[in-house]
């Protein structure tokens, strides 16, 4: 089990008085920063967070990975065939493993090499299933479908994550905090949190329930207006709509492939919020 947020809202806050609470109690924080390396700025906040995960070794489990940059640009917009999930994931997997250097574009301190590349190669067969012969997906840009196949790629690796993230616990234990943040948590991070909880929601209970629907409308329309009184940019608005119409049109076989890959583990995935009991 694990509590949302606890302490980081955004990138920029990293509370290291909330990091030692967490040692205290025996409990862990897992951040995953959205932000690109290749900004200057947002660069320096991973290359602090990695430094401050492996200073508190164990208490806090760190992963990056950017919803922009290539991956997000379906690798310079290249014009797919017919094959295009199979495509952007071979081109995935080279961007994976192609990264060496002490600033990677992608980190998952919580997968190895080996879980890493079967949560690519499940993720891939998952949205070949979810996209085949669907008149939606078709409709969509090159650029959109590679925006949802990154947020699906993401997700599955987030639930994977913290598969592995629950072994460190006893069951229905409060394992600790869990958060997905970008700059200021208003457009990447919230696309992602909305898309990964709507999606744990059908693990756990086959369908997203009307309170469950009442979150995703508060994230999607509350938190920009809270933090920056504006609303979500519209192309992450728009992502997250077309990857949850692709997804909860495909339930049965998100459901069903999903929990294969987690080992029927899926279902155990829960937050200690009243919205999703």
């Amino acid at each position: 089990m694990f509590c949302l947020g606890g302490g980081f809202g955004q990138d920029r806050q990293i509370d290291t008085a909330f990091l030692c609470h967490q040692k205290r109690q025996n409990k862990v924080h897992f951040q995953h920063a959205l932000e690109s390396v290749n900004k200057s700025g947002e660069c320096k906040r991973v290359i602090a967070q990695r430094s401050i995960s492996e200073y508190f070794d164990g208490t806090m489990l760190f992963n990056s990975s950017p919803m922009n940059g290539p991956a997000a640009e379906g690798f310079v917009i290249k014009q797919y065939t017919q094959h295009f999930v199979k495509q952007y994931y071979s081109d995935l997997k080279i961007n994976l493993s192609s990264e060496h250097n002490t600033t990677p574009t992608y980190y998952y301190g919580l997968l190895g090499n080996k879980d890493l590349g079967h949560t690519l190669d499940q993720t891939k067969e998952l949205m070949q299933k979810v996209t085949n012969q669907n008149k939606y997906w078709d409709s969509l840009s090159t650029k959109r479908k590679s925006e949802v196949l990154l947020m699906a790629f993401t997700i599955c690796a987030e639930l994977r994550s913290l598969i592995n993230m629950q072994n460190l616990g006893n069951e229905n234990e409060l394992i600790g905090t869990h958060s997905v943040a970008c700059k200021q948590g208003v457009d990447r991070a919230v696309a992602v949190n909305a898309c990964m909880l709507a999606c744990v929601a059908c693990l756990r209970k086959g369908d997203i329930s009307s309170n469950m629907k009442n979150l995703l409308i508060g994230m999607l329309f509350g938190r920009g207006l809270i933090v920056e009184n504006r609303a979500m940019l519209q192309n992450r608005f728009g992502l997250t709509i077309d990857f949850l119409k692709l997804i909860g049109g495909n339930q049965e076989i998100f459901i069903s492939h999903v929990n294969g890959f987690l080992e029927k583990n899926g279902a155990s995935i829960e937050f200690d919020t009243p919205i999703q009991k």
